[in-house]
């Protein structure tokens, strides 16, 4: 995969890819708030010229959101940019917060956890 753009925040680092999914990268030590989600959003509009794309999100190994980042990004409004999520999951701590995310904010969108990144992308290039 080819990056075409990229933007770079404090917290984050996000990727336009040849392949159309925007990868959304997280520095390790991040806390994310409804601020840094409203900004990652403003990002990938950008990136996208304000069109729907396939996300991929790798977090930090100690990166955390915040129960109003959490609903926000599950949202209408969190996910006006967004096809579909894919999560890449490291750790134990990880896997517990992707799976309550999952059933207790219920994205509106497709979201999926995954151990690594090559089985994201290829879910997320076949719900295209």
């Amino acid at each position: 995969m080819k990056t075409l753009d990229i933007i770079e925040l404090d917290f984050v680092k996000i990727f336009k890819l040849d392949n159309s999914i925007i990868k959304i990268d997280m520095s390790s030590s991040s806390i994310i708030g409804l601020d840094e989600c409203q900004k990652i959003i403003e990002a990938i509009g950008k990136l996208t010229q304000k069109k729907p794309a396939l996300i991929l999100m790798i977090a930090g190994n100690t990166t955390n959101y915040t129960s109003e980042a959490r609903y926000f990004s599950a949202s209408e409004a969190g996910s006006i940019y967004t096809i579909a999520d894919a999560m890449i999951v490291k750790n134990l701590a990880q896997n517990i917060m992707v799976s309550f995310y999952l059933k207790i904010n219920k994205p509106i969108r497709p979201t999926k956890a995954f151990n690594y990144e090559s089985d994201a992308i290829n879910w997320l290039l076949s719900l295209t």
